[in-house]
């Protein structure tokens, strides 16, 4: 099961991609997204009506989600519900996020520089305004897969920040004085 705020168009690309991804490297498995707003996130019902969800359908053993900050309670709620053998994972991390993977409950979220995506988005837009060419398809922004086997990695604010130089290097490639 796929947890979706479809209130954030970069969320549903997460929940999409991820669900082709299952498709096409387990042919045989599924997925089920469950659409959200940020309404029921900030309300409690999307804790809810997704326990419910893994209530009615014990076959479902992995609840994924498009963003961290949805997990705030899950770890309670799964086991007030009797559902510890639910699997979470997810996109993004935080200090939430950190205990529920040192508790077991989590098993893995990917960790991403916001920072960087923050200088890759100015990056994107001065090119745009002279008119260069704005992506390159060989880019990406770094990410980490985040288990309890390589958690001790991430800096105590749970904040992943790759490259260590990310600034420094953008300004070198922007031609910034001082840099």
């Amino acid at each position: 099961m796929v947890i979706n705020i479809t209130t954030y168009a970069t969320l549903t690309l997460f929940t999409d991609n991820f669900a082709d991804h299952v498709a096409k490297t387990c042919p045989s498995c599924t997925t089920e997204t469950i659409p959200v707003t940020i309404s029921d996130a900030l309300n409690g019902k999307l804790t809810t009506n997704v326990i419910s969800k893994l209530r009615a359908d014990r076959s479902i053993k992995y609840a994924v989600f498009d963003n961290s900050g949805e997990i705030n309670g899950f770890d309670a709620a799964l086991k007030a519900a009797g559902l510890t053998d639910v699997k979470v994972i997810g996109h993004s991390i935080d200090p939430v996020t950190v205990k529920s993977i040192e508790s077991g409950q989590a098993k893995a979220f990917v960790a991403y520089d916001f920072r960087y995506a923050g200088l890759d988005s100015i990056d994107a837009a001065v090119r745009h305004s002279v008119g260069d060419e704005t992506s390159n398809p060989k880019s990406s922004t770094p990410i980490q897969l985040i288990t309890k086997d390589n958690l001790g990695e991430l800096p105590a604010d749970a904040l992943f920040r790759r490259p260590d130089d990310a600034l420094e290097q953008f300004k070198k490639l922007w031609l910034v004085a001082g840099s």
